[in-house]
């Protein structure tokens, strides 16, 4: 398993939408 600071960015934003999206509500586009 890679360390956070070696994943690429787009895994890290993927990975941070889905905790997200699985915690909180859909949140309307910026």
């Amino acid at each position: 398993t890679l360390a956070p600071e070696h994943w690429p960015s787009g895994h890290i934003r993927l990975v941070c939408n889905s905790w997200v999206q699985a915690i909180l509500p859909p949140q309307p586009p910026e």
